[in-house]
C-alpha cells in the first residue's frame, strides 16, 4: 500500500512516487487536491474519506503525478481536476457514441446486415 497522508493545511492528499532509476530522486513527494478526490474519486467526507478514495485510485493518481514528474522534474507534483476532466470527457463522448449509433436511422438493418 502506498504512503500518503491528508495534509488539513493545503486541503490535499501527500503521498510518494518512486521514479525510475536515471531520473535523479528516489523519492518524489507529490500531492493531489481535495477537488479531484470529491469530483473524481468519489470521497464524501474529511479527511479519512479523501485518504480512502486516494487508496482506491492510488495506482490512476500515482501513474498522473509520475508523468506529470517525469516531464516536469524540477517543478512539484500537485494534481487538480483538471488532470483528471478529460477521463470524464472520453467517457461521455463514447457513451454518447455507443447511445447514437444504436439510436440512428437504419442502424437496426445495418447491424442486422452484420449479423
Amino acid at each position: 500500500m502506498s504512503e500518503a497522508i491528508f495534509c488539513f493545511d493545503t486541503a490535499s492528499v501527500r503521498f510518494a512516487i518512486y521514479p525510475p532509476e536515471g531520473f535523479g530522486a528516489r523519492r518524489v513527494i507529490a500531492e493531489i487536491g481535495e477537488d479531484p478526490l470529491r469530483d473524481h474519486f468519489g470521497a464524501t467526507g474529511g479527511g479519512d474519506s479523501l485518504l480512502e478514495a486516494y487508496q482506491l485510485h492510488s495506482a490512476e493518481i500515482c501513474a498522473k503525478a509520475m508523468a506529470r514528474h517525469l516531464a516536469a522534474p524540477h517543478k512539484p507534483v500537485f494534481l487538480t481536476s483538471g488532470d483528471f476532466d478529460w477521463v470524464d470527457q472520453v467517457d461521455e463522448i463514447l457513451h454518447l457514441a455507443q447511445t447514437t449509433a444504436l439510436q440512428a436511422p437504419g442502424a437496426e438493418q445495418s447491424r442486422a446486415a452484420h449479423a
